[in-house]
């Protein structure tokens, strides 16, 4: 049975529940995984040799055809829902660009940043995936 996720927090050093891999590997979803880092982590995951299946959840699709592209929006609900059924892990690297036009539009960054990290987490804990990994961006530390 997989590690249900940690509900408080663990000790220093205390090492987190690793998830048992089938025997095709585990399925990790990058949401983000068209972007900068997102690509990054995408060939690091596939390289590791542990992930028979690497998801990008993207609002464009992923070019990458090792991987499954799934096209949504973080702002849907639905959309982030359907994306991380059957994952053994979630790492959450998505963002609004941070290109001028979208850090000068604090809704966008809010509903983005804010609101669509809400949504990864709901979807993570109602589809009771066992692990998420959030990462945080450049867009946070300037007016985004």
């Amino acid at each position: 049975m997989p590690p249900q996720i940690a509900r408080k927090s663990r000790a220093r050093g205390a090492a987190a529940p690793t998830p048992t891999p089938s025997p095709a590997g585990w399925t990790a979803l990058v949401t983000g995984g068209s972007g900068f880092l997102g690509r990054h982590l995408v060939d690091a995951l596939l390289a590791d040799g542990r992930y028979g299946a690497v998801r990008v959840f993207d609002v464009r699709p992923s070019d990458d055809a090792r991987v499954t592209s799934v096209v949504g929006d973080l702002r849907d609900p639905a959309s982030i829902g359907g994306a991380v059924v059957g994952c053994d892990v979630v790492f959450h690297c998505a963002t609004a660009s941070p290109a001028a036009e979208s850090a000068a539009n604090r809704g966008l960054m809010t509903a983005v940043n804010v609101g669509g990290t809400a949504n990864v987490i709901d979807a993570v804990v109602q589809a009771s995936v066992p692990r998420l990994v959030f990462t945080s961006s450049a867009s946070v530390v300037f007016d985004g």
